[in-house]
């Protein structure tokens, strides 16, 4: 038996603190339904942003993935990307893959990108990592990083595609 835990509602009661995450509990049985398909959310909040990981996808060496940032409150900021080799993937082995592209809604840009966040309004975040191995379908970490509002971290990511 597996227990399964939906994080899709994420409640804020005070604008500045996170009160409480609604996680609803559900027991599923995986063994008796062969037909069955979960996809884990991970979730990784810092002071002002709460970060969904909705997952990493590959298209021959290039893998993206996408996080839905919610901020605590109205903010403006930047993801970084190339500037400072901040953003990045480490595989299972030690190895480090720099984030070449960052993209918020219609704009794409490959070093940094600036954005308003208001406040618990889901914004995407789509990152984009080049040359990574065919053999490499896991990663250990994801570490997003903005300019003035610190990482958001994501571990033990599985590739899709």
């Amino acid at each position: 038996m597996i227990i399964l835990y939906d994080v899709n509602s994420i409640k804020f009661a005070h604008p500045t603190k996170l009160i409480y995450a609604n996680i609803n509990k559900r027991n599923e049985v995986i063994n008796n339904n062969k037909n069955s398909q979960l996809v884990a959310q991970q979730i990784s909040e810092n002071k002002y942003f709460v970060g969904t990981l909705q997952g990493c996808n590959r298209s021959g060496s290039t893998v993206r993935c996408a996080v839905v940032f919610r901020s605590k409150q109205d903010l403006r900021d930047e993801v970084e990307c190339k500037y400072g080799n901040v953003t990045r993937l480490f595989d299972r082995f030690g190895n480090t893959y720099l984030c070449s592209e960052v993209q918020i809604g219609n704009q794409k840009r490959e070093g940094s990108l600036t954005s308003r966040y208001p406040q618990r309004t889901p914004v995407k975040v789509t990152l984009t990592f080049k040359n990574i191995p065919s053999q490499t379908n896991e990663f250990d970490t994801l570490e997003v990083h903005t300019d003035d509002y610190g990482f958001l971290r994501f571990r033990n990511i599985k590739v899709s595609g």
